[in-house]
């Protein structure tokens, strides 16, 4: 298996077949492209919810600056990551992640504030 890696992204020969993977990896996405095409079921979170409230589910105010959340948000993902607490916690760590995808993100930030009041 051949493995390249630089800072943002990791090429990876994928078997059997001789094509290469691309993931990019980054704080509020990890996104897989075969062919330059999505691979399916792996996607970076692009959906919110606007019943949940994200403020509350990182435990930050609604004037947070970006390096609270940041933050906040590692040490929440580092208490529930599912490798730390045996998958028990994915459901917690998919709604922290998610969270933090919308509220770091000023434009994600504003539709999904949007989406709330109407």
């Amino acid at each position: 298996m051949l493995l390249i890696a630089s800072s943002q992204v990791i090429l990876r020969k994928v078997q059997p077949i001789s094509a290469f993977a691309a993931i990019s990896i980054g704080p509020r996405c990890m996104r897989i492209l075969r062919g330059g095409l999505p691979i399916r079921g792996f996607s970076a979170l692009s959906d919110f919810d606007p019943a949940k409230d994200y403020y509350s589910i990182l435990g930050v105010n609604k004037d947070a600056t970006e390096k609270e959340l940041k933050i906040t948000y590692y040490k929440l993902a580092q208490k529930y990551h599912p490798d730390k607490t045996g998958g028990k916690t994915a459901d917690k760590f998919k709604d922290i992640s998610n969270a933090y995808e919308v509220l770091s993100d000023p434009s994600k930030r504003v539709q999904w504030e949007a989406a709330r009041k109407s």
